[in-house]
């Protein structure tokens, strides 16, 4: 009883969050899929331009270029880089403690952090994002 319960709930959830992200285009259904990462390059710029020196995009991208692959990866949908201002308004460090808490090489500079936010764009599956 609980576990057809159970996935009666994960089918509804499925049903609900497939239908809050069609777009209606061209004649045709299209499935929307957010991505979080231009979020977080955002709220990065905004610290850096308010604590730091203030970078065009442009200039990120090209520091990020210019600096080779990242020795990190983050989750853009993990919850910490989804609020805005309610933990802090300093998204590299966000983005420093995850790595810290998941065992790797901590970032120090924009470029780093720009590329490895460029490079985590993939991650995770939209498979697990249903799930």
């Amino acid at each position: 009883m609980i576990i057809e319960q159970a996935v009666h709930l994960k089918q509804r959830n499925l049903e609900i969050f497939l239908r809050n992200r069609l777009l209606y285009v061209n004649g045709g259904f299209r499935f929307l899929k957010n991505i979080t990462g231009f979020w977080i390059i955002q709220e990065c710029k905004k610290f850096w331009d308010e604590n730091i020196k203030s970078y065009s995009y442009d200039e990120l991208t090209e520091m990020a270029l210019k600096y080779g692959h990242a020795n990190f990866r983050i989750n853009p949908d993990d919850p910490r880089f989804l609020k805005l201002g309610l933990i802090d308004n300093n998204m590299p460090d966000r983005i420093k403690s995850y790595c810290r808490e998941t065992g790797q090489k901590v970032p120090e500079t924009p470029a780093e952090i720009t590329r490895g936010i460029i490079e985590s764009f993939g991650l995770p599956p939209i498979i697990r994002t249903i799930s």
